[in-house]
């Protein structure tokens, strides 16, 4: 007779596919990301979202592409960057987004980030002026 943890995997392996396949496609899309020159001058929130949302894509590609918490969680690790995006670091991403285009950039960022938002029916307030933020 099979013990819980068995009956979960079954239960996962049905959802996401074998697991070895999914691992193995998943450490090919980190390993993909983190040869790329710029991803030294992502801040830890970025690279760790970056990866889980990696990681939630090789399940989808893996398993049920139609298992709707896979595209949630990946909306939830984008959110996680945007609210650390709102209150970074000083002493470490200021200085590493100064390597990117400086404040400058950050605010031509924002304008097309708002911009796209808001094609696509969204708005984001922001809480500091009151709002409720839709992250």
């Amino acid at each position: 007779m099979k013990d819980s943890t068995d009956l979960l995997l079954d239960e996962r392996e049905a959802t996401y596919g074998k697991y070895g396949d999914q691992a193995t496609c998943a450490q090919n899309l980190k390993r993909a990301m983190r040869a790329h020159p710029k991803y030294e001058l992502l801040s830890p929130v970025m690279k760790e979202s970056l990866e889980m949302v990696q990681h939630k894509i090789a399940r989808i590609l893996n398993g049920d592409p139609a298992y709707v918490d896979n595209w949630v969680d990946i909306i939830g690790y984008v959110k996680l960057v945007l609210r650390d995006l709102e209150t970074p670091d000083p002493e470490v991403f200021n200085a590493k987004r100064m390597d990117l285009g400086g404040i400058e950039s950050d605010r031509r960022r924002e304008e097309s980030i708002s911009e796209m938002l808001r094609k696509n029916g969204l708005d984001i307030k922001n809480p500091a002026d009151g709002g409720d933020s839709v992250l």
